[in-house]
């Protein structure tokens, strides 16, 4: 085509031209490639989660905690009932000296275009094979079974019971309540003995 100027005579053509188009750039909102997995520890424990993101970076990050019913920012340091957190506005989240099992836990993942939350995952203890499965085969941290009723356990129980205090030890708390007697009911003594030494005998 060509473009026209207004000369003394009329419309003149003039060199043609290639009109140029006016490209606009969108950014690709956060989506979660691989969601956080459950993570196994034990308590006072270490447990991991991960979240992997695609879309426009950079991103942001921010981990969350369902406490009593409301989801919780996690921020870095000690947290009553949680434990000790790490990472917390990275893509990669720990907790050391886990307080309970049960926790769960999901990633917020922000751009400039939005953001998206991760699916939860929870934090879990592997159960004991009985109630006399009470360490790991290294012999710690405490209410950790590894499915092997060993020497650990005996000596890891004897120790426990020796200091008789679960707010320091809980490892020898393992029977007294419940309709067979053989839930923790918060007291090291007599009971708690005879139950792991028969639980002990009876192995997995």
């Amino acid at each position: 085509t060509f473009a026209q100027v207004l000369g003394g005579s009329g419309f003149l053509p003039v060199a043609s031209y290639t009109p140029t188009l006016a490209r606009l750039s969108f950014a690709a909102c956060p989506t979660v490639v691989t969601q956080p997995s459950q993570g196994s520890a034990c308590l006072m424990g270490n447990a991991a989660f991960q979240v992997s993101v695609g879309g426009r970076t950079p991103f942001t990050y921010q981990w969350q905690a369902l406490i009593a019913s409301v989801w919780v920012p996690l921020t870095d340091g000690p947290l009553a009932g949680v434990g000790t957190v790490g990472g917390s506005l990275t893509d990669s989240l720990t907790i050391s000296g886990i307080e309970t099992a049960g926790l769960q836990v999901r990633a917020v993942i922000t751009n400039v275009c939005g953001s998206t939350t991760s699916n939860p995952a929870a934090i879990v203890f592997p159960p004991p094979c009985s109630i006399a499965d009470i360490v790991g085969t290294d012999g710690g941290p405490v209410l950790c079974g590894d499915s092997v009723v060993d020497g650990s356990d005996f000596v890891a129980f004897i120790n426990s019971f020796a200091v008789g205090d679960i707010l320091l030890d809980p490892r020898a708390d393992v029977a007294g309540a419940g309709a067979d007697g053989l839930q923790p009911d918060g007291i090291i003594d007599g009971n708690d003995f005879v139950a792991f030494i028969n639980a002990f005998a009876a192995g997995c």
